[in-house]
Formats: C-alpha cells, sequence, structure tokens
C-alpha cells in the first residue's frame, strides 16, 4: 500500500539558530514533517516540544503483519511489542542520557512520544536509527452540527436498508465496534446493555478509569455517545442492534488531547486485554474525528490504520465537516486505507457541511460513500436523545453495516466489505464517482446481494427430455464467476430420480487450493478442478479417481446400473472428462469422449460413460462461492437411446 508522506528537512541555518550541534548529512539525517517544521520555526531552542519519534526498520509495521496473517491478532500485538522494545532500547539510552525519561511506546506505528528541545531535536535527526519526526499535534472533538428533530426519528436506519437485513437474522449477533471518541454513556438503557463489558472494553490513557463515561460539548451533546447509538442502539435508532461496543476516549473534557493519544487508543484495538492467547478484537473501528487542517496529508497514523487493515479490521472515519468548498479532506480520513464518510440529508442531498475530495494523500476519490448524517435522532446523556448532524454521524451508519456484513459472511476479508459498499452503493448527483457523494449513498442489502452473489448455473446440454443415442453423454454448463471476478464451484449430481435421493456427486472446483468437499455418495468424488488462476486460462481437468472406486459407488447408489439392481453397468468405467482451454475442447481419457467445443471460458463440461441403455437421468449443477452462498440449477433429464 502506498503511504503518501510531505517531509521538510531541517536546513543547517536552521540548525544554527537554534545552537544546536554539528548539523546533519541530508543522506542520513531523518525527515521532519510540516507540522514540527512549523513548531520550530516559532520555538526558543531550550522550548520543549511534544513529538512522536518514528524509528528505522526493515520493513513497515504492516508487512510485518501481514507476514503473519495466519496468527490471532493478539498474537500480532505481542510480535509488535517485542519488535518494537529490540528497536526502541538504542534510541530510548540517548534519550535517558540527554535527561529525557517520560517516553511511550508507539509500538503500532515503530513510534515513540515524548518532548524535546530544538537542540535535542537535531541531535535524534542524526541517529540512523530514526527514520521520522512528527510534532504530536494537539487535538479536538469534531464539532457537532445545527440540527432539528426530523418528522420521522428513524429515517435514516430505513435509508442505508437495515431493517431488510434484521429480517434475514443479521443485525450484527457476535459482532463488536470499537468506538474512539469521547466517551459512551454506560448509564444509557440502549448502550448499558450493548456493552461487552469486563476489563478489555474501556480505555482510558487520561484519568485511567475502569468503565466508559461522556461528557457534553459543543451545543451540549454527548458526541461519543450519539456516535454509539447510531452503530448499536437498541429500539431502531442503531444500524446493528445486536452487536456490542468497547470504547477508548481520545478527548477528555479538561485535558488536551494529542496525536500520541488517539494512536495509543488505535493500538489498544488490536489487543484491547493485552493476552496475546485471547483474540479480542473489535471488528471495526469508528473515529468520528479527524485533524482540522483541511486539505493537508498529515501521516502520522498511517501505519497504525494500515496495521489495523492488515489484521483485518475496518477502519471507518468521518469525513470532515469543512464543505462545501472542494479539496477539503482531512486526514486520517484520506489515507487510502481509511473508509471515509460523507454525509446526506432526507433527501439524499450532500449535505452543504460535508468535506469534498479529491484526497490530499494521493488525489483520490473522497468520500468513499456516503451516508445519512442531517438530522439524526440519537442516544444522549441521562438516558435522553439528541438530533444531531455532521458526518461523525453519518460514519457510524456505515461501521454498522459493515457489522450486518460481518455477521452474514464471517470470512469476508475487510476489502471485499469495503468494495460491496462501494460497488451497491446508490450513485448520486455525477454520474459515477466523484468528491461529493463518493461512489453514493450506502445500500446495505444491495451490498449483501453483491457479497452473497454466486450466479446460477446456465445448463447448456444436453436438452431436457434429451434422447442420447449412445452410452455415454456429456453434460456442459456456463458457470460465471461471483461479484468479485473469483471462481465458483461446482458440484454436479445426477440420479436416476428427479428428487435426487441417491445421486452420484462431482466436485467442479477452483484451482486454489482448500479442503475438498466431501460427496454425498459414499464419500467418493471426481474433482474437476477449473478456472486455472495463470494468465486468466480457464481449464477443466480430471482428477482420477480409481476404477474400483467408481464401480463401488455405481454399485452402492445404482447409478448406470439398471436402476439400482445391485450390479454395475458395462466395465464400471463412469466418469471420462472434456478439457476446455482457450475455446478449444481436447480430451482427456478415453478417444471416444465427445467434446463440447465453445468459445466461452466460463463453459465446464462433464463426460459421463458407462450409462444404460433406456435409463433415464437427471442432472443438476449446484454453484458455491468462497463465502457459502449457493446457488442452484434447473433439473434437466437425458435418456439412453
Amino acid at each position: 500500500m502506498t503511504v503518501y508522506r510531505h517531509f521538510v528537512t531541517i536546513l543547517p541555518a536552521l540548525i544554527a539558530t537554534f545552537l544546536l550541534s554539528l548539523p546533519a548529512s541530508p543522506s542520513t539525517a531523518a525527515e521532519i514533517s510540516p507540522g514540527l517544521h512549523a513548531a520550530l520555526q516559532h520555538a526558543s531552542p531550550e522550548q520543549p516540544l511534544p513529538i512522536i519519534l518514528i524509528l528505522e526498520a526493515p520493513e513497515e509495521v504492516p508487512d510485518f503483519v501481514r507476514q503473519r496473517g495466519g496468527k490471532a491478532r493478539a498474537a500480532l500485538a505481542r510480535d509488535l511489542r517485542a519488535r518494537a522494545r529490540a528497536r526502541e532500547a538504542p534510541v530510548e539510552a540517548f534519550l535517558h542520557r540527554r535527561g529525557i525519561t517520560q517516553v511511550q511506546s508507539l509500538w503500532l506505528i515503530d513510534g515513540l512520544a515524548l518532548r524535546a528541545t530544538p537542540t535535542q531535536i537535531a541531535e535524534l535527526q542524526t541517529l540512523i536509527e530514526v527514520r521520522a519526526l512528527h510534532l504530536d499535534e494537539p487535538a479536538e472533538p469534531p464539532p457537532v452540527e445545527a440540527s432539528f428533530a426530523h418528522f420521522s426519528p428513524r429515517w435514516n436506519i430505513t435509508r442505508v436498508g437495515a431493517p431488510q437485513l434484521w429480517e434475514q437474522g443479521y443485525a450484527g449477533a457476535g459482532q463488536v465496534v470499537a468506538v474512539i471518541d469521547t466517551g459512551v454513556d454506560l448509564a444509557h438503557p440502549l448502550l448499558g446493555p450493548r456493552w461487552r463489558g469486563g476489563s478489555n472494553s474501556w480505555f482510558d490513557p487520561f484519568d485511567g478509569t475502569s468503565e466508559p463515561d461522556d461528557f457534553a460539548e459543543g451545543q451540549g451533546v454527548a458526541h461519543g455517545t450519539a456516535v454509539t447509538g447510531v452503530v448499536v442502539a437498541g429500539e431502531g435508532v442503531g444500524v446493528a442492534p445486536a452487536a456490542q461496543w468497547i470504547a477508548a476516549r481520545i478527548f477528555h473534557p479538561e485535558r488536551a488531547t494529542r496525536s500520541s493519544h488517539i494512536i495509543s487508543a488505535l493500538q489498544w484495538t488490536l489487543d484491547p486485554d493485552g493476552d496475546p492467547v485471547t483474540d479480542d478484537a473489535p471488528a471495526v473501528v469508528n473515529g468520528s474525528w479527524g485533524i482540522n487542517a483541511q486539505n493537508s496529508c498529515n501521516t502520522v497514523y498511517c501505519p497504525a490504520i494500515q496495521a489495523l487493515k492488515a489484521a483485518g479490521i475496518a477502519v471507518v472515519f468521518a469525513a470532515g465537516n469543512a464543505g462545501p468548498q472542494a479539496a477539503t479532506s482531512e486526514s486520517p480520513a484520506n489515507y487510502a486505507e481509511s473508509y471515509a464518510v460523507g454525509a446526506t440529508d432526507s433527501l439524499n442531498r450532500i449535505a452543504g457541511f460535508s468535506s469534498r475530495g479529491p484526497s490530499a494523500c494521493g488525489g483520490g476519490i473522497y468520500p468513499d460513500v456516503t451516508a445519512p448524517g442531517v438530522s439524526i435522532v440519537s442516544t444522549d446523556l441521562e438516558g435522553g436523545f439528541a438530533s444531531v448532524s455532521g458526518t461523525s454521524f453519518a460514519a457510524p451508519h456505515v461501521a454498522g453495516v459493515m457489522l450486518l456484513l460481518r455477521q452474514a459472511f464471517p470470512t469476508a476479508p475487510v476489502a471485499e466489505i469495503e468494495q460491496a459498499l462501494r460497488a451497491a452503493a446508490v450513485d448520486l448527483g455525477l454520474s459515477g464517482p466523484d468528491n461529493s457523494f463518493g461512489h453514493g449513498l450506502i445500500d446495505a442489502p444491495a451490498a449483501y446481494d453483491y457479497l452473497d452473489f454466486t450466479p446460477v448455473p446456465e445448463l447448456l446440454a444436453p436438452e431436457t427430455d434429451a434422447l442420447v443415442d449412445a452410452g455415454e453423454v456429456t453434460l456442459a454448463w456456463r458457470q460465471k464467476p461471483d461479484s468479485f471476478g473469483a471462481p465458483v464451484e461446482n458440484r454436479v449430481l445426477v440420479a436416476l430420480d428427479a428428487d435426487f435421493a441417491q445421486p452420484l456427486e462431482w466436485v467442479a472446483a477452483t484451482s486454489a487450493p482448500g479442503p475438498e468437499r466431501p460427496t454425498a455418495a459414499a464419500g467418493a468424488v471426481l474433482l474437476v478442478a477449473g478456472f486455472a488462476a495463470a494468465g486468466g486460462r480457464r481449464r477443466l481437468a480430471m482428477r482420477v479417481v480409481p476404477a474400483i472406486l467408481v464401480a463401488a459407488l455405481l454399485f452402492a447408489c445404482g447409478g448406470g446400473g439398471g436402476g439400482g439392481s445391485g450390479e454395475s453397468s458395462q466395465d464400471g468405467n463412469l466418469g471420462l472428462v472434456v478439457v476446455i482451454e482457450d475455446g478449444e475442447a481436447e480430451q482427456d481419457g478415453d478417444e471416444n469422449a465427445e467434446f463440447f467445443p465453445t468459445d466461452d471460458p466460463h463453459v465446464r463440461t462433464l463426460t459421463l460413460t458407462g450409462l444404460t441403455s433406456g435409463a433415464t437421468y437427471y442432472w443438476k449443477v449446484v454453484a458455491e462461492n468462497a463465502r457459502g452462498s449457493q446457488r442452484e440449477s434447473e433439473v434437466r433429464s437425458f435418456t439412453l437411446d
């Protein structure tokens, strides 16, 4: 993944003005972020500045995580901590010699948070262990836009289609969202029961409290409580009312928040209980906040977001409230790895305050999608409710829908869920993705269908009730890929009865490795491996089953043996396969096998031999994609003359 950075190196002249030691060589000097560069210009030589130091590493944190993709996320956190300790040691020793002892490890970004003078910063810039230096910038809770009570308080939940997934049994059960915000009012009757509870469900880097609470700011609305309500509150207020929440406080009513507080909260979500044996990370992290500097790319959070994504955690961010001007994106929502959400009103218009693209981090479409964010009724302090507006309240709609989809498709990668929401969004504004609506208004049922989509196999030959004049028949069908262009597995069932009480079964599987599906017929299966990945070519090939096993299968199921007479017909040779590659049919096995030539790369065939004259056979094809979505073809029959 690409990380976009804007760095300014301290020039020797600037170093001299701060009475610094020898200037660093440009080839070895650590990079200085724009924010720190600006702070240095206004600081006295001995004025301590809060900074985040990024360590040099042979591989980025996200790459480290991806290489250990098979590990539980908590184990990943343990490995990241150990990795950080080894790299931090020499730098911490240097800092201690300079009298800097208050150092915080930010292991999710290979970083350290500390305070240093410009003189010390210049020294740090020369260390080979240091790659970059950032200002540990202050941050404030996002404002709540003026709002009014909507005539239909639950309009937003209906608009994203959440109730349609509830009716299918997907309300977010078993899923957890982490809300990184001002806190959450645990006493609210619609939120308290949805808190996961325990020592791994609340993080307070300021006061170390053990249970969530919240405070009112701005216009008197408890920001985090309102955000959490949109995700999980019951009674039609939240998108995923059966899900649970955990939370981290990153904004304090009395203490200044800095980037280091936010990063420590993000790294907490990877392993909330600190135990590498348990996996208690959330499915989704919601960040309804951003750095106030519009149209800038502050990369300090980027490794953390990348690492969470690489660990299989979706990260959703509010796009910001700096609209209607163009080029008003903000970090970290404008990272390529974040999922940025703009706001629409009840008439599907883009909210005037919703930030617009293009993204300042790479120039891509911004936001990714939009969701309701005007006049949203959600939870507030003292068990109450408030009507709120802002992209802060659009983002949790997306987080909630992601929870519904994660419940429905627990093995779907985050990237597929994100893509489903983009592809299935209702296109608004200009045709196609644009820098106001992004890909459009999210549509939960359409995203579900996109993930669930497995094309129904189309039977081609033989025709229904066909009379076949030989002792063998080539079955041909068309199977298109799923929504993501991935090949679909087929099972071919053949029986002597239309109810398929005792079917013979073959699997036409993808070429990707994985467990073989058990069969319904005495545990025997003839695998037809299809859709070879190399060069985009399509190929059907037979994996050989011993003849004695095939004969036993025929005997047990009555297939090809005269209607279950207990005798295998002819020589018991069932299951020859035609190979199709680039539209040309080749033979694999018996030189008498029939061909089904085609120019369609999605056509698959299976040639059966050893069939009984005068018998009628029924056949159908079942399709299943990698997420377990199944579709079944029509049933056809053929009779051997």
